[in-house]
Formats: structure tokens, sequence, C-alpha cells
């Protein structure tokens, strides 16, 4: 039924099978009052992201007790005339207002980023990506050559790589052999990565001069990084799509539309971070001006 939109797993003798006419069946009811299905999916997107460290086959019947919870809260409301209330009416308009734009995004935006424009998303941008190779070596790190070659000649001579950077290295990773992790080129000084990424698995180069020294370097794994897989990153393309669909939607309704700020401390604000972003953009562009002259 239509609880399998949820991926819950429930038993089949608790609800009986769902004709295929009947799209929003009712789940169960409180007081007589009807909950259909549509409404735990809309509760279901309401509570979920909280209820990660629940069991997943715990999580369908977490929902419907939070929605018999707010159906007798709300029924009570109503035999105390609390729907009747200016305070009622407030949260009620806020509530309308954010059900109508949740259903616009969902009937009138959403269905915009089709998985057709994410996948030309992702293509293009995997057409222009790089494979990149990282490394993970270790490293000895000491202040003199002299100190750098007989160490050199120990490893060469079937010396431990690891106790002899725990004995000998200054580096702050001596005490776990050299091991710097995985890194690309770019972040290590350049003398230091033309070494190290020209090296065979295993492989021990050096001595070699830094700025910080002279290394010993062993390299222990090489990897290549290329693009991520579709399904890896196609909620993340969407979620941008929707973000960039949004926030166009909205500039444009702008435009077309009469705000008016009546709040003065609200107006001052306002004032006052506009004249932020004003001064972060010169700064930025001031920036950008000063590469391109160096470049």
């Amino acid at each position: 039924m239509a609880l399998a939109l949820f991926g819950f797993a429930l038993a089949t003798s608790v609800f009986s099978p769902v004709s295929a006419q009947e799209k929003d069946p009712v789940v169960l009811t409180v007081n007589g009052q009807k909950i259909r299905a549509s409404e735990i999916s809309f509760a279901k997107d309401e509570i979920l992201p909280h209820l990660g460290g629940l069991p997943p086959k715990a999580r369908y019947p977490f929902i419907v007790d939070y929605l018999i919870e707010r159906h007798l809260l709300a029924q009570a409301a109503v035999r105390d005339k609390i729907n009747k209330t200016d305070a009622y009416r407030k949260r009620l308009r806020y509530y309308q207002v954010k059900a109508l734009r949740e259903a616009y995004f969902a009937t009138a935006l959403r269905p915009k980023v089709t998985e057709e424009k994410i996948r030309e998303v992702y293509d293009k941008e995997k057409s222009s990506s790089k494979v990149r190779k990282r490394a993970r070596a270790q490293h000895i790190l000491v202040a003199t050559q002299k100190e750098a070659d007989e160490i050199y000649a120990k490893i060469k001579k079937g010396g431990d790589f690891s106790q002899l950077a725990r004995d000998h290295s200054t580096d702050e990773v001596a005490a776990k052999g050299g091991d710097l992790g995985f890194f690309f080129a770019e972040e290590m000084v350049p003398e230091f990565s033309k070494v190290v990424f020209d090296l065979k698995k295993n492989e021990v180069g050096g001595p070699i001069k830094t700025k910080f020294g002279w290394h010993i370097v062993k390299l222990l794994n090489m990897q290549s990084i290329g693009p991520r897989k579709f399904e890896d990153v196609q909620e993340g393309i969407q979620a941008i799509l929707l973000r960039e669909l949004v926030q166009g939607e909205v500039a444009q309704y702008k435009k077309q539309s009469k705000i008016e700020y009546l709040d003065p401390d609200l107006i001052k604000l306002r004032t006052d971070v506009q004249k932020r972003v004003k001064e972060h953009e010169r700064l930025l562009k001031e920036q950008q001006e000063k590469v391109k002259q160096k470049n």
C-alpha cells in the first residue's frame, strides 16, 4: 500500500491490500477522523530527518503515533474552543502560507528539475573534470644532509623506515612512523612532490632539500581520483538546481511585487547588511583585479 513509499517494512497482517483505484487510502481513524496515507507522507517528510537513531522498522509506527498524538490534541483544542481564538487564527495563517509554498514547490518547481537536466549537468562537469592523482607517503625529516645520508643508507641496507622515522624525524608525524596520509601534489612544497609522484609503490626517494630541512620519503600508495558516479551525486545536483530555480523565481516575483518594510529596526538592520555586502563585493573585486594584473 502507500507505506511502500516510505521504505518501511510492515507486517502484512496489520493492513489489508489497497485497490489500485484507491490512491490515498485511509490508514487509521482517531475518534472517527480519517488519517490518510498522504498525511503520513507529509509527517514523514517533516520528522524523518530527526529519526536517525531509530531502527528503520520502527519509524513507520513512530510516525503514526506522532499523528495520533497530533489529532488527539487538535480534537481537544476544538472541544476547548481554541480554534475560535485569535492566537489560533494567527498560527493558522502562518501554516496556510507554509503549506501553499510547499505545494507550489512540489507541483510547479520540483518537476522542472528532471533527471535529464540533472544528468546534463553531471555530464558537463564530468567532461571538464580531470583525473587527479594523490599519494600516501611516509617521510623522515632531519636538519642536515649528513643525517639524511646516514639514515638513507640504513634504509637501503634493510632498515625499518617507520622505526627510523620514530627515532630520528623531527616532524610532528614521527610518532606515526612518518605517515603523512594521502595528499595531492599541490598540498606539498614542489621539491617534495616532484620526487614523491615519480616514485613507484614502496620505493624510497631522497634525500630531498626543502625549506623545512632534508627529507627521505617512501611512497606507500598512489590513487587516481576521477569524477564520482552519477548515483552518488544525483541528489546533490538536484538540490543545487532546485535552489537556483527557487532563487530565480523569487527574484522575478520580487521585481513584480510591492514590498514595504514598516519596522524601523528592520529597515536599519537591512541597510547595515546591504552596506556590508557591498563592501565585501568591492574588496573581492579589488582582489580579483590584483590577481589579473599579476597574471
